[in-house]
């Protein structure tokens, strides 16, 4: 018998092609950044912000970030002032800041189809001319400190890192939160932001508080890219205002969640009202915060981790495996095969915890006799 054609895939496959072609026809006629004092025009029309030296010294090798956000709808002069609030930042660092002004669709789809066409835009580039790394960030998140560079939460130059493509954040300890988070220019990333196009139907959850996009994405990373993300303790870019509000002083910026309800706007204003009279009024130099030692410990904790991982996964490789059962594995097989996996499941879902990491780091190379 012949098999059908028909496959019941097609359509939705088909439909997320098509979103993808007419994203990329609307975005690059009507994607609009964050204009600002700080800004210039280019020739082309296109604002750029430029970057000036303000006690600011580029290193050699220096990642290309840009940041990306949107906002289209109604007028919010808040969210507005939000993003402006990124104006000196994106400034002092030289970022470009993309922000779409035009909704694609109906909800969902927006974030990943805004995020999709950048990151195609930047692979099409020369490698030498592409940005390294995207920042996105929603508009209900204020910067504060315009001291502390991104590049404080990226990864050293060093091939253990080579296959990170998202770092993010977990607020409620188990899914990734899409309000602020970065993403690696590189074909493994479009390949997790397409992949999430299509995840929603795979996605069982009645968990209102989490939102549709960090839902699929922690399920597209879970599933196929566990090795690709990596997740950092959220006060360091996450942090979210409750009802009853405090911002920690040394923060770089803040959110406003949908979950504040009625309170959300006037904390909002209240802050940008502040900003407004002094822009510097949280501005810290890096090594009078936290910054100035947390991310560094955190990467080199997560080298020595990843290198350890590899070795002792690759130790069990060459372990012959036996079948006959009155051969069983030693109990130190056993006991490294375990924390083993416990490492890898340490680095993949909880790297934040540092001191769990360490723990189960240091079990690994007691059982390696690394000790």
């Amino acid at each position: 018998m012949f098999r059908p054609l028909y496959n019941s895939r097609l359509p939705v496959i088909l439909f997320i092609v098509f979103l993808s072609i007419i994203s990329t026809i609307v975005f690059t006629r009507h994607f609009h950044i964050a204009a600002s004092p700080f800004t210039t025009l280019h020739s082309s029309g296109r604002v750029v912000f430029t970057a000036v030296n303000e006690n600011f010294t580029r290193p050699l090798r220096e990642p290309r970030v840009a940041k990306a956000s949107m906002l289209y709808g109604p007028p919010n002069f808040l969210y507005e002032a939000a993003i402006e609030s990124h104006a000196r930042h994106n400034k002092l660092h030289g970022y470009e800041m993309y922000v779409s002004r035009t909704a694609i669709t109906k909800g969902y789809w927006n974030k990943l189809l805004w995020l999709q066409h950048l990151m195609v835009t930047e692979l099409q580039k020369p490698e030498g001319e592409r940005l390294h790394w995207i920042m996105y960030v929603d508009p209900s998140i204020v910067l504060l400190n315009d001291r502390i560079s991104l590049r404080t939460f990226l990864p050293p130059a060093d091939p253990v890192f080579d296959s990170l493509a998202l770092i993010a954040t977990k607020p409620d300890g188990m899914t990734l939160s899409a309000a602020s988070f970065f993403l690696r220019i590189s074909p493994t990333s479009l390949k997790i932001l397409t992949a999430a196009m299509v995840a929603p139907k795979h996605v069982q959850s009645t968990d209102s508080s989490t939102d549709l996009t960090s839902k699929t994405l922690q399920v597209i990373l879970e599933e196929e890219y566990k090795d690709a993300a990596i997740y950092q303790p959220v006060h360091w870019y996450n942090n979210a205002v409750s009802k009853k509000p405090s911002i920690h002083s040394d923060s770089l910026l803040v959110r406003f969640p949908h979950d504040l309800q009625g309170h959300r706007w006037k904390y909002m204003d209240n802050l940008l009202s502040v900003l407004s009279w002094n822009p510097q009024s949280f501005s810290k130099k890096i090594e009078d915060t936290m910054y100035a030692t947390e991310p560094q410990e955190f990467w080199m904790k997560v080298a020595e981790a990843r290198e350890i991982l590899e070795k002792a996964e690759e130790h069990l490789k060459s372990i012959p495996v036996i079948d006959d059962e009155e051969h069983k594995k030693s109990d130190s097989v056993e006991y490294l095969q375990t924390s083993t996996r416990d490492l890898r499941l340490a680095l993949e879902s909880a790297a934040w915890d540092t001191d769990a990491l360490e723990r189960s780091l240091a079990t690994v190379k007691g059982a390696m006799g690394l000790e």
